[in-house]
């Protein structure tokens, strides 16, 4: 068994942690959401320096090829860019980051064991050279044990230990008391200690804290890993094996989270039947009647609709169903539906005639709709129309993080001007517009063109 404990606490720790991280007030929601709503490429790479190290350093300890290491950072990021609407809450982008990094890694190592089967490794990663020797033992099973920490530890110590985050800024990102974080930080670590002590390693709780700062602060983010993983956020040109990771791993989400709902309503299922044997038996003479659910109970599944009418004073929509032959419809927001755009909360007023939204509709036992929801698609951007075919627009826009390349046009875009429903060949040269543009399965769509821009009537 081997021991790595000195029993004493390293003259490190007694100092002032000074924080590699920013400022929480800039914090990474906002950033987020600004990637979310704008495709603000500025505000992903601030991400990536953000969190990089980090994740770099994820990938190194479960990797031992360099290569494969800078795939798997890059395969990460284009993950985010994929999914970066998921993450909730909005601020804890770190702790998301830490945990898709490990399965990525994860991922990253079955396949390089397939393809290097029988090949040398000629590109191995050197050794820290301090404490080589424990860190060669620790470093195979650290974030194996750290992953597994109930949620509100693990985060502690990925922004503590490993982003070097103070505990007055961790407690202000978790709006907790800064003695909450700190005993909970030591729990974290005790529990992490203990549980690398199944691998024949003793370490204390302090000295652990002192290697991942020791590993935390040697680590250097390359720049070139930065401009790369930040090009990620226009553009999914991404090494090649980055990229079939990526979606190795987005699968591999999509189908957790299956099995996940799978097993909750098994779980239901279960306790009905368990309720049911205890249930006295009906008697058997009585006719059984099903059971009906009330209309006004149904739910449909979201689907898409153009909007043509808005009154926020009435709190009524007019809109086109995209994908159905429904003629335009009339329906009152039911009293407490979210208006959603870029995943916040905001009024119907927030909305215009012409943009494509998503809406979760109340069918009602008289035949009228209720929205319960009504959620803008994407994100719009105020440009300037340069050309204009028959399945692209080129577009020229002040706005950060936004390629003036031709984007792809929905084929069922829809086209507003004045207020009113027109066809693609009314947008001209020099048009001044709002586009909504979508990023679905890492792919830029035009979904609409509205004239004049929004906030401009």
């Amino acid at each position: 068994m081997t021991n790595i404990c000195d029993g004493q606490v390293h003259p490190r720790l007694l100092a002032p942690v000074h924080s590699r991280a920013h400022p929480v007030e800039s914090g990474d929601g906002r950033l987020l959401d600004r990637f979310i709503q704008r495709h603000d490429e500025s505000a992903f790479a601030e991400i990536v320096r953000r969190h990089g190290a980090m994740v770099l350093g994820v990938c190194q300890r479960v990797l031992d090829n360099r290569h494969d290491a800078e795939d798997c950072f890059q395969a990460v990021f284009m993950v985010l860019v994929r999914k970066a609407a998921t993450i909730q809450p909005r601020d804890m982008v770190g702790n998301w980051l830490y945990g898709v990094a490990y399965r990525t890694a994860l991922e990253a190592r079955k396949l390089a064991a397939r393809r290097r089967n029988h090949e040398k490794k000629k590109h191995a990663m050197p050794k820290p050279e301090a404490t080589n020797e424990l860190w060669t033992e620790l470093r195979p099973v650290l974030d194996q044990e750290l992953s597994r920490l109930p949620d509100k530890y693990r985060v502690v110590v990925v922004a503590c230990d490993l982003e070097g985050k103070t505990r007055s800024e961790v407690a202000d990102l978790l709006h907790l008391p800064e003695g909450t974080v700190a005993s909970r930080l030591a729990r974290a670590r005790a529990m992490l200690a203990k549980r690398l002590q199944r691998h024949r390693l003793i370490v204390t709780p302090g000295f652990l804290a002192m290697l991942l700062a020791e590993e935390a602060t040697s680590l250097e983010l390359p720049e070139t890993l930065v401009a790369s993983a930040s090009r990620l956020a226009h553009s999914s040109n991404g090494s090649a094996r980055a990229a079939s990771l990526a979606e190795a791993v987005v699968h591999a989400m999509f189908w957790t989270k299956i099995k996940v709902a799978a097993a909750v309503v098994c779980v239901i299922a279960l306790l009905g039947l368990g309720v049911a044997s205890f249930m006295p038996s009906a008697d058997a003479h009585v006719k059984k009647i099903p059971l009906k659910v009330p209309l006004e109970h149904r739910i449909e599944k979201p689907s898409r609709y153009i909007l043509r009418k808005v009154d926020s004073e009435t709190q009524e929509v007019q809109v086109f169903k995209i994908d159905g032959k429904d003629p335009v419809s009339e329906m009152k927001l039911k009293p407490g539906a979210k208006v959603l755009i870029g995943g916040k909360e905001k009024k119907l007023a927030d909305l215009h005639i012409g943009m494509i939204v998503s809406m979760i509709v109340h069918q009602l036992g008289d035949g009228r709709q209720e929205a319960q929801q009504i959620e803008m698609v994407g994100h719009a951007v105020s440009a300037q129309i340069q050309t204009v075919e028959a399945d692209k627009v080129t577009i020229k826009s002040d706005e950060p993080g936004l390629v003036a390349d031709a984007i792809t046009l929905d084929p069922q875009v829809s086209v507003t001007i004045d207020g009113k429903a027109s066809k693609l060949d009314a947008v001209k040269k020099d048009m001044s517009v709002t586009v909504q543009v979508t990023a679905e399965a890492g792919r830029e769509r035009v979904v609409a063109i509205i004239c004049p821009p929004l906030g401009k009537r």
